[in-house]
């Protein structure tokens, strides 16, 4: 799908940022997004009222519970996933750095240092 958008659009006006990146700095990729497009970002307000969405469980029963699908998902989109990764860095799209990690663990250990996955 980004290889679509980027016949129309230079790596300059797209940026791609990780679900990971969001959940875990809310505030400063909405100010990183908002500056993206050209917009004052100070202007921003903080959200009022209760947080709604989707959420993934937290914890560690359920993490040992979901980890073998989430290992098994891991394996089986790796290949799309190395071509975007691949893709991202050949055509230097803002917001999204590095390779992609050879196993979930190294994803899991790239995200504890605070580095983008």
């Amino acid at each position: 799908q980004l290889e679509w958008w980027l016949q129309f659009f230079p790596p300059s006006q797209v940026m791609v940022i990780s679900y990971e990146r969001m959940k875990s700095d809310e505030s400063a990729v909405l100010k990183q997004i908002v500056s993206f497009l050209g917009q004052d970002a100070s202007k921003l307000r903080k959200p009022t009222g209760r947080s709604v969405g989707f959420k993934v469980p937290h914890g560690k029963d359920e993490s040992t519970r979901l980890r073998a699908t989430i290992d098994e998902l891991y394996r089986y989109y790796a290949e799309p996933n190395e071509r975007l990764y691949a893709l991202l860095k050949e055509r230097g799209i803002r917001g999204w750095t590095g390779s992609f990690p050879a196993s979930h663990a190294e994803y899991e250990k790239r995200l504890a240092r605070g580095l983008d996955p």
